[in-house]
């Protein structure tokens, strides 16, 4: 059998399930609220490096809201499992399901070098898909996430970062034979989030302040988040900001009740301490023993996100700076990357 087939044949049915997942029946929605495509991309090419997250992107379906999770538009014995998920059936909670497929890359400072570096992050990249259940109100919000993938050479990085480095005559990557060796990967996401205060209202100028937390176990990512977000503008959507994470990270939401009634525009600024107990992008692969060591890694990282929202009716347009500490002990110029996310609904 040619050694692509393995790979090729997991795309293939990654692609199919994504495509069955989409249009299988199911309820149809009672609150107004429409289903939502959202299209994310993560890069660091904002703050002119091409380090550690070099690159991510994702391609999200979420349902339209429903009452219930027995109403959800998607596949009834998947959308059902939300009714089972601690604190997701709450009656005056909103309930979406999102479905979406993402890429993550990274790489270290040094593109040129061919050999491991052992002082920087490895060459890594990740692929799969993700499912996410979220219950909302205007002042709480709590989520769930299954990301099902794969890292490694199927991952696709290097034939990625290339193909993008040829269109737009960026460097050409030397060290993806040292890339983190092929696993698959589950990773699962909870989170939660509540409004402590706000000014204003949802019809003109207002602000508000929330916060949370996630948890993340699997061999994609063990960790913990702690979040607090402020936003500030006109016409703020009931519910939260949603803040950028490479797919298969956090939880995949449409953190709103539903879509403004007009043009909406809010500038949001969050903190995020991460407490990293596992990450195979700093870690290696827990299946490869022939793998270099590690490089030696902080505790965890402290984020500060700033973002614009523009917001009319079912359409949306995100970009997001984010600035990170170092999760490495190297002299890596930059650990920041930017974020645009476009929404809409058909």
């Amino acid at each position: 059998m040619p050694n692509w087939c393995p790979s090729r044949c997991m795309h293939v049915g990654i692609a199919l399930g994504m495509t069955w997942s989409m249009v299988a029946p199911g309820a149809d929605n009672d609150t107004g609220a429409p289903p939502i495509w959202r299209l994310e991309f993560d890069n660091d090419l904002v703050f002119n490096t091409d380090d550690q997250l070099s690159a991510g992107w994702s391609l999200q379906r979420h349902s339209a809201a429903a009452a219930d999770w027995s109403s959800v538009h998607a596949p009834r014995w998947l959308a059902g499992l939300g009714a089972y998920i601690p604190g997701l059936d709450r009656s005056d909670h909103v309930k979406r399901m999102g479905m979406g497929i993402g890429q993550v890359i990274q790489t270290p400072e040094d593109l040129e070098r061919e050999d491991y570096i052992p002082d920087d992050v490895p060459y890594a990249a990740s692929l799969g898909v993700f499912f996410s259940w979220t219950a909302i109100s205007p002042e709480h919000i709590a989520g769930c996430q299954l990301y099902l993938g794969t890292i490694g050479e199927p991952a696709l990085g290097e034939e990625a970062q290339s193909t993008v480095h040829g269109i737009f005559a960026g460097d050409d990557p030397q060290g993806w034979d040292n890339q983190v060796g092929f696993e698959p990967v589950i990773n699962l996401s909870y989170g939660s989030w509540w409004r402590f205060a706000d000014a204003g209202d949802n019809t003109g100028l207002g602000a508000d302040l929330a916060g949370g937390g996630f948890l993340s176990i699997g061999n994609l990512a063990t960790m913990l988040d702690g979040v607090a977000q402020a936003r500030i503008g006109w016409n703020l959507p009931r519910g939260f900001a949603p803040i950028p994470d490479p797919g298969g990270f956090g939880v995949a939401q449409v953190p709103r009740v539903g879509p403004p009634e007009d043009f909406a525009a809010y500038i949001s600024i969050a903190g995020r301490a991460r407490a990293i107990g596992y990450s195979v992008f700093f870690d290696g692969s827990l299946f490869d023993a022939d793998e270099p060591e590690a490089p030696d890694r902080e505790f965890g990282t402290l984020q500060a996100i700033v973002g614009a929202h523009f917001l009319y009716q079912t359409y949306a347009a995100r970009a997001h700076l984010v600035f990170s500490t170092d999760p490495i002990d190297s002299s890596a110029s930059s650990r920041s990357w930017g974020a645009l996310t476009l929404e809409a609904s058909f």
